[in-house]
């Protein structure tokens, strides 16, 4: 069997279906580089015109707007300041 409820399971789920099928076109959002965020904010990049629709109907000039999924199942890498809170309360 599974672990975990089967509302975590289709939420996990959703999120893998989001992931894979949530596409822009290339170069029209950039990664905010002044950002001390990570990951670093997705951000539309000035000055981005679209391209001819000839060129838009290629595969290739589309690109995956959100990040892959992580190996531990996040999105995102957990704050360190929870983690470093937690070594300090097992001391």
């Amino acid at each position: 069997g599974r672990a975990g409820a089967e509302k975590d399971y289709l939420r996990a789920q959703i999120a893998r279906i989001l992931h894979d099928t949530y596409v822009a076109p290339g170069g029209m959002f950039s990664f905010e580089e002044d950002s001390e965020e990570e990951p670093k904010p997705i951000v539309p990049t000035e000055e981005w015109e679209a391209p001819e629709p000839e060129e838009m109907a290629e595969p290739s000039a589309w690109v995956h707007f959100y990040s892959t999924i992580l190996k531990v199942g996040r999105v995102s890498k957990p704050p360190k300041e929870e983690a470093e809170e937690e070594e300090e309360e097992e001391a």
